[in-house]
């Protein structure tokens, strides 16, 4: 199976909500977290069901930057986890500005040195 990524995507567990955008007007709101991120998209895991092609509202936080990133973003994908009531979900961004990605570059950034630094502080306890 060959990579389709177009986008390099760096492992994280951000608390997120996210919302349907359904046609209908229905809306519903659930909590979920991150798998990972990249400059256009987001994979997470959730127990609700998304279909492919539908537009969801996302709201994700992070101790890693002052603001929460607020985003459009278009179900790609849906894969069941075997054995249990749960979706792995990839979601690309609508909004693929070259400002947005930045803000991505920037909060990729700062996780990484954030996790860096607390790695590094786990090496230095004393016995």
């Amino acid at each position: 199976m060959s990579e389709k990524r177009l986008s390099i995507r760096q492992d994280c567990s951000y608390p997120l909500q996210i919302k349907a955008l359904t046609m209908d007007g229905t809306q519903f709101i659930r909590n979920s977290f991150s798998n990972n991120i990249s400059e256009i998209g987001l994979g997470i895991t959730s127990f609700d069901f998304f279909a492919v092609n539908e537009k969801v509202h996302l709201q994700v936080f992070s101790s890693a930057w002052a603001n929460l990133l607020e985003i459009i973003g278009k179900v790609v994908w849906v894969k069941r986890l075997p054995f249990q009531e749960r979706f792995k979900i990839g979601i690309e961004f609508v909004d693929t500005t070259e400002s947005l990605k930045q803000r991505i570059k920037n909060i990729m950034n700062k996780s990484l040195t954030l996790n860096e630094r607390n790695s590094h502080e786990g090496q230095n306890v004393s016995r």
